[in-house]
């Protein structure tokens, strides 16, 4: 049985002669041939005001009715008929003043949000596109998408927990790093690579971020409950704060002092920046996969394409130099280049790698630290952090940090975009 409870303002609906169709396929294959089936013929009826009834068993078209009645199923299917509100034919935005709540999504919503959802009823008149404003419904958008991670923290406290294993494991293999040129240099290269690829794999939960709730979304946006904007907001911060930005700060305090990276308060935030801005952008992808996709394994599965070649492009596994110029532009789009290079020139910058520091004629203080005072010939198996720039192709300087940084930025930025504009392009008809 479905039903619907019309407004007490006395209006009646009417219908008369519906004939609606979809198309299905003939066969099973994927490339079948499809057809065009009725699911509603010639139904007519009448809703006076107050609670109606719509009975029959299941897969006779109670549902389908409803929302052709409430303009949730794609006006491109009806062949025939017309709907009348009290005679007339119905506003344009007749669907943002009639609602119901479909039995699979009241039940799971009364379960999740305690049925809260009195804010959304309010009754629209027919100049009025949503019932509250934006701060409105960010408000309690915000709050229930709050809710719902409160009582289901599982994973928040598994990207905790990963987060501060990996700090440690990390921080044990390259603990207390020295400036050696053996060592030194090789361990601050290898540590930063794998810190950009942990931020960028460790985050394919953002793939169920539009996914998951992808059914409650479509039928709330079309019955005119909040804006896209709104959900979009709610949904981005309420993954990015709890299950990014929090993990972060807690790796970084374990994995810098454990290395023993430069002990400045500058160099360490902008650690933790280059850090942070790296897990927004590929989560950023993340969430742009997620819009675009309903299945999480299809997800899965092209997302694991962008994040192959960027980290081929991210200038640690190949030099970028000896790439090809028809392949070179791809180190543009690397999430993991300019990550590995923030991170390098941060540390990089004023170190000297040098194995034997009382070779003659070695003084740190030297404009060429490398070249010896006395023979004025290269101190052996000595590099300054800048020489080691240059070789890699990395540009360094107040520049050459913030050029990266700002990179990062407009990438997450740009995908974050691209995420709203795919959840924009739902079909919000049924």
């Amino acid at each position: 049985m479905a039903t619907m409870k019309l407004a007490s303002s006395n209006v009646s609906v009417s219908f008369h002669d519906i004939r609606y169709e979809v198309k299905q396929k003939m066969d099973n294959r994927v490339c079948g041939k499809e057809e065009m089936r009725d699911i509603l013929s010639n139904i007519s009826g009448l809703l006076p005001a107050g609670l109606n009834a719509i009975m029959g068993p299941t897969g006779s078209g109670k549902t389908s009715l409803l929302d052709l009645l409430a303009q949730r199923k794609d006006p491109s299917g009806l062949r025939d008929g017309v709907v009348l509100f009290d005679g007339k034919p119905p506003p344009q935005n007749v669907r943002l003043m009639t609602g119901y709540v479909v039995q699979k999504i009241r039940q799971e919503f009364m379960n999740n949000s305690d049925g809260d959802i009195s804010w959304l009823k309010s009754k629209l008149s027919s100049n009025t596109e949503y019932a509250t404003g934006f701060l409105t419904q960010m408000k309690e958008v915000g709050r229930r998408t709050v809710l719902n991670r409160i009582r289901d923290p599982m994973g928040s406290y598994v990207q905790l927990i990963n987060a501060a294993l990996f700090a440690v494991i990390i921080g044990a293999i390259y603990y207390q790093s020295d400036d050696s040129f053996t060592s030194g240099l090789q361990n601050r290269a290898g540590c930063f690579f794998f810190l950009i690829l942990s931020q960028v794999m460790s985050n394919l939960s953002a793939l169920e971020a539009f996914i998951q709730n992808r059914e409650y979304f479509r039928h709330e946006s079309a019955s005119g409950y909040y804006r896209t904007s709104v959900y979009f907001i709610s949904q981005v911060f309420a993954d990015l704060i709890p299950n990014r930005v929090i993990p972060n700060l807690l790796s970084c305090f374990i994995i810098y002092f454990m290395i023993g990276l430069q002990q400045t308060v500058t160099k360490f935030l902008i650690f933790f920046l280059g850090l942070v801005l790296t897990t927004i952008s590929a989560v950023s992808v993340g969430f742009a996969v997620s819009a675009s996709c309903r299945v999480f394994l299809v997800a899965n599965a092209l997302v694991s394409i962008p994040y192959i070649l960027m980290m081929l492009f991210g200038g640690f596994l190949v030099n970028l130099g000896s790439i090809l110029n028809w392949l070179a532009w791809l180190k543009y789009i690397s999430i993991f280049r300019y990550g590995i290079n923030v991170l390098t020139v941060n540390e990089m910058t004023g170190m000297i790698f040098i194995d034997n520091s009382s070779y003659p004629g070695y003084d740190p203080r030297s404009p060429t630290p490398c070249i010896s005072n006395i023979t004025h010939t290269p101190i052996p198996k000595c590099v300054t952090g800048e020489e080691y720039m240059e070789a890699q192709g990395i540009e360094y300087g107040t520049w050459g940090l913030w050029q990266n940084v700002l990179a990062l930025g407009l990438m997450s930025f740009f995908f974050l975009f691209l995420s709203y504009v795919q959840l924009r392009r739902i079909k919000k008809f049924k």
